[in-house]
Order: C-alpha cells, then sequence, then structure tokens
C-alpha cells in the first residue's frame, strides 16, 4: 500500500520545519523530497508517551487505545505494575493480549516492584524468574520503574536480581526516585538506572540530568510539574505517566503536553522532539521520525502552537480523522481477582487513647501525590476525615488513619484503585458512611463509589477492579458524576478519586496508608496513629 502527502515538514533530526512531501509503501517511509511550497499544515511523527500506566486512564487498552490514536499518539511505554500487583503475569499478558487488537503501538516494561515494597499487600508478586520470561517478548522494552529506592542504594538481592536480569537482555532501567540527592542518587545511577519521571523541583532535574539521566517531564492528571521543570537541563521527554480519561477527552493526550510544552517557553520542534525521537532512541524503538526506512507514523495538525491534530497514520494506515477513530476498540474479555468479604462500621474507628499526646495524620494537597506528615492534636484529629485501607486479596487485614484536605461532610468516597497494589481505599466523614462504601465496592468486586448526603453512586470496573472496558466516554461522563457528588459534600480537589488514589502509595513522601497501617515514606517504617507521652 503506497502513500504520499505535503506540508511542512517538521524534522526531529536537524530540528528544521520545512516544506516537503513524504512518501511511504508498505508502511514504511520511502522518500522525503524538500519543496519550493507546500500547505500549510504540518507534519509531525508519531508521539510517544515515554511513560505511562494505562490502568490509571480507568480504561482497558483497546478503549485507551481508541481514545489518544486520534490526538497523534503513535506509541505508548506503559509499566502495567497496576495490573500486574492485581494479577501478576495473567494480568500483564492481559494487558499485551488486549492492546494488540489495535493499531496503537504499545510497548510494555517489565514491572519491577510486584509488590512495590514489603510493606503492603499485593495480589500477586513478580520476581528475576517472570522479569526474565517477560523481557524475552520485543514488545517489553525496560525494567519498570525501580520505586523501592532505599532497597536499590543497600544493594538488596533480590531487586539486584532484577536489575541483573534486565542488564543481561540489554534493557533500559526506569526510575522513580522522588527528592532523592547526593550520595543516595549516586547510588542509585550507578545501579544502572537511565530515567526519572519523579522531579518536582528544576534543582532536582538538573542534579539528576549532570548525572546522566533522561528527565521526565511529567503532566499527569494529578502531578503537574511541566511549569517548574519545562527548562531543566539534558534529554528530556514528555510523559503523562498518570492521566484519567476526562482529561484525555477534554484536553488530549501528547497533542496536549506539546501545546502546554509551548506554553511554558519550550521551543515547539524541541517539544515534538521529546515526544518522538528522544523517546524512540532511549528505549531503541526505531520511532525515531520521519525519514526513510522508519515506520510510517505522522499526523498532521494546523500549526505548532495549539497541535490541533486534523489526521493521524500509523505504518501507514489512516486511523484518526478529526478526532474520531477509524478503527473500533474490541476488549478482551475482563479478567479479576476479588476475595474480600463484607465489613462493619466498627471496624473503620481509630481510636485515641486517653494517653494520646498528638495523632499522625496525613495531610493532602490538591494537583500532588507528595503528602504532608502532620501532628495534630486529639481534638483536632477527631475534626478530620478517617482514612481507610481495606486489602482484598483474602488477608483481611484493614490500615486507618486520620486525612486532612478532603473536607468531608456527610459522606464518603471509595475506589478499588489504589496504587499500587489496589486494595480499596475510602475516605469518609465518619465509620458508618466509610463501611457503606466499602461494601458496596466489594458488591461490585471492584469499582468506584461515593456516599453523598445518602445517596450512593457507583461504577464497576470488571477489569481487575482497576479497569472498564465501557467506551472512554461513558466512563468519564460517570466519573465526572461521581466527582462531582464528592464536590458535592466538601471536597474541592480538581479529582477528588485520583487523588485518594494515591494515598497508599508507600514510595512516595512523606507519610502514606498501607493495609498493615500508617506509613513514613520517608524513613520507610511503620509509625504509630498515636504518639503517646
Amino acid at each position: 500500500m503506497k502513500g504520499e502527502i505535503s506540508g511542512q515538514l517538521v524534522n526531529v533530526f536537524t530540528r528544521e520545519t520545512y516544506p516537503a512531501r513524504i512518501k511511504w509503501e508498505d508502511g514504511i517511509f520511502t522518500s522525503i523530497e524538500e519543496l519550493g511550497r507546500a500547505p500549510e499544515h504540518f507534519i509531525i511523527p508519531g508521539l510517544i508517551d515515554a511513560h505511562i500506566h494505562m490502568e490509571s486512564s480507568l480504561l482497558c487498552p483497546s478503549r485507551f487505545a481508541e481514545l489518544v490514536v486520534p490526538r497523534g499518539t503513535a506509541a505508548t511505554i506503559s509499566d502495567p505494575h497496576e495490573m500486574a500487583n492485581v494479577m501478576g503475569l495473567a494480568g500483564i499478558n492481559y494487558m499485551l493480549r488486549d492492546a494488540a487488537k489495535t493499531p496503537l503501538r504499545a510497548f510494555f516494561t517489565a514491572p519491577s516492584c510486584v509488590p512495590a515494597t514489603q510493606f503492603e499487600t499485593s495480589g500477586a508478586s513478580i520476581g528475576p524468574k517472570q522479569i526474565d520470561l517477560l523481557l524475552r517478548n520485543p514488545r517489553v522494552v525496560a525494567l519498570g520503574e525501580l520505586m523501592n529506592y532505599p532497597a536499590v542504594a543497600k544493594k538488596d538481592r533480590r531487586i539486584m536480581a532484577k536489575i541483573a536480569v534486565a542488564k543481561k537482555h540489554r534493557k533500559k532501567i526506569d526510575g522513580h526516585a522522588p527528592l532523592v540527592s547526593g550520595k543516595d542518587l549516586n547510588s542509585y545511577i550507578s545501579a544502572g538506572i537511565s530515567s526519572d519521571h519523579e522531579c518536582t523541583r528544576l534543582s532536582e532535574a538538573n542534579e539528576k540530568a549532570r548525572l546522566g539521566m533522561v528527565i521526565y517531564v511529567r503532566e499527569s492528571s494529578t502531578a503537574k510539574n511541566m511549569r517548574d521543570l519545562a527548562h531543566c537541563k539534558g534529554t528530556k521527554c514528555l510523559v503523562s505517566d498518570d492521566v484519567e480519561p476526562d482529561d484525555l477527552l477534554k484536553h488530549g493526550h501528547m497533542d496536549k503536553l506539546l501545546r502546554f510544552a509551548v506554553e511554558n517557553g519550550i521551543d515547539p520542534v524541541d517539544a515534538v522532539c521529546m515526544a518522538s525521537i528522544n523517546p524512540s532512541r532511549h528505549y531503541s524503538l526505531k520511532m525515531d521520525g520521519i525519514a526513510p526506512g522508519f515506520p510510517a507514523n505522522f499526523s498532521i495538525c494546523d500549526n505548532l502552537r495549539f497541535f490541533n491534530i486534523r489526521s493521524v497514520y500509523i505504518s501507514g494506515k489512516h486511523v484518526g480523522e478529526g478526532g474520531k477513530p477509524l478503527f473500533r476498540a474490541r476488549p478482551a474479555k475482563p479478567v479479576n481477582i476479588f476475595r474480600c468479604t463484607r465489613k462493619k462500621p466498627s471496624v473503620f474507628i481509630i481510636p485515641i487513647t486517653p494517653k494520646c499526646w498528638r495523632v499522625n495524620a496525613i495531610g493532602v494537597k490538591d494537583g500532588q501525590i507528595i503528602t504532608e506528615k502532620l501532628l495534630l492534636t486529639p481534638q483536632q484529629a477527631k475534626k478530620e476525615n478517617i482514612l481507610s485501607l481495606v486489602e482484598r486479596y483474602g488477608h483481611g487485614r484493614i490500615g486507618k488513619a486520620h486525612v486532612s484536605g478532603f473536607n468531608l461532610r456527610d459522606g464518603a468516597l471509595g475506589l478499588s484503585v489504589a496504587h499500587d497494589t489496589h486494595n480499596i481505599i475510602a475516605v469518609g466523614s465518619s465509620p458508618e458512611h466509610i463501611c457503606q462504601v466499602v461494601n458496596k465496592i466489594i458488591d461490585m468486586r471492584g469499582g468506584i463509589a461515593v456516599l453523598a448526603k445518602g445517596k450512593m453512586g457507583t461504577m464497576p470496573l470488571p477489569v481487575g477492579g482497576i479497569m472498564s472496558d465501557q467506551p472512554a466516554e461513558k466512563v468519564s461522563n460517570r466519573l465526572d458524576e461521581l466527582e462531582e457528588m464528592a464536590h458535592s459534600i466538601g471536597c474541592r480537589f480538581r479529582h477528588p478519586l485520583g487523588t485518594l488514589s494515591f494515598l497508599s502509595l508507600l514510595v512516595i513522601p512523606e507519610i502514606k496508608l498501607s493495609d498493615r497501617g500508617l506509613f513514613d515514606a520517608v524513613n520507610f517504617q511503620f509509625m504509630p496513629n498515636c504518639v503517646e507521652l
């Protein structure tokens, strides 16, 4: 199958823009001819998201592709550790199988931290043997983010064995090192870690870039770092990490990141490089740009400011037009594990003893996944919301803590999307309200539930308890309705459910909640709810 088109070519090899005619045959670019004049639309390479967790979109891979491909996304490097924490290799195989049903070039990494730490309960465990098996698949291009950075610094035997497997296969090793610097950072990088997507400060990104790391400039639904990192040094890639379906529908995917990069002063052609040649070369994808011999992945857009994507081609096939897919998702049969029994309100009560001097609590801010360690008086703690984490893999454990920031009145919200082990996380104004929400999620075998002023709103997530196989519009509209219910009972966070889902992520400072109790994510140890004199 042959094709050709003319326009203003964005050349990521020379960082130039000029009139050209491009031709392709059998899915491969065959020639690039410079012209004196050409139509005013721009031809840009297929866009690549260098680090994403598809599961966080609440969409199964085929539904995700249906949504992002028409916005110019040709490829993703996805870490499936969300699904892996639920179902291990069976979950990863589901992701590979479902993604293959679409034109999207969906690459994956082999999850390195399943479970993320030894301080929480997951549904599966992935060791060096499973990593070796995964890295033999050509669609698995790296060892996934090494979130347990203290274990790397201490040269933990199990972690180092996984790193050794990646080196044997000559695959990249992704990093995850929020606020790590100095000697600890040098030790982390010396283990072979090549990238980081957790920078939140310019000085932090520059320090890592000077030590050879590729900096992933993240702009997700919850963690928004573009404004602070736009002008960091070194090689950079644009990544979305975790993005919710309404953001994808309303604002776009990689096209949105290009637009926001330009708004923050990044040269438009440099921005395109950050979403094409940079990730392609880092992962050896051979999807660098528009040149003979490379896959015919490209998009047509109106200009290099707003990046309004008109047409999308992957492997020479016309797959998107006017923001709509020219293919149809056919999701694979859902898979899931849910071993959890209904609870009573009494299990969600947090006892405050007479000897309690202060109460440790989690401080949450909008737009951030980093939390603050608060020390409240018992009287202050009683005025705050209760946070609970209910283990769902058959062990019956429940973690509880006080949390500040949600400001919920007369209700609760919860979901079985709780990074990274995906137990049930819920926050509410009383144990009774939390219990109602948790039991509804258990009845659904995974999903989202919001109780507001006596009314319950729900959305089932049948794929692993963390994804839907329904069209993106349906999922997004329902999510909007549920978050509006959360807003109606006092929460002012832009994405209250997404914010809640990260409060169990033990590898992000300062303080988080495990099914085994309150956790100090700086010193990597449990801490009591009450501090006694």
